[in-house]
């Protein structure tokens, strides 16, 4: 007499393997969640692209929209909605240009709240 366990039956392998075709799509798309939970999550800056709006970068960097069009020199009404790389282009500007004007923007309007709450005086 053998020792041993049984020879699994055909209906057993596919149960098996249909089994870890669900476990491995489940981790594929938990992980996926938690890829974009973590890029949506707040304090973590999106880098500015030219495919980006003003209103979409005020929106990702939570500053008024009215900030952005100033430090372009653009009148905020009507909002801008054209990309960051066609507002270059028609400027004959190169993006990266124009990404620090928007930065530098961005950084002032956070650094200044902090001051003015502290009772110094600004620049």
């Amino acid at each position: 007499m053998k020792a041993g366990y049984p020879s699994p039956s055909k209906a057993t392998c596919v149960l098996l393997a249909l089994f870890l075709i669900a476990a491995a799509s489940s981790s594929f798309f938990a992980g996926r969640v938690y890829e974009r939970a973590q890029h949506w999550s707040p304090g973590q800056d999106e880098p500015i692209a030219g495919w980006m709006s003003l209103a979409y970068v005020a929106h990702a960097y939570q500053v008024p929209s009215e900030l952005l069009h100033e430090a372009l020199a653009l009148p905020p009404q009507p909002p801008d909605r054209r990309s960051l790389a066609d507002i270059a282009t028609e400027r004959n500007l190169p993006l990266e240009a124009l990404r620090l004007r928007l930065e530098h923007a961005i950084a002032q309007s956070r650094t200044t709240p902090a001051a003015k709450a502290q009772g110094e005086p600004e620049a």
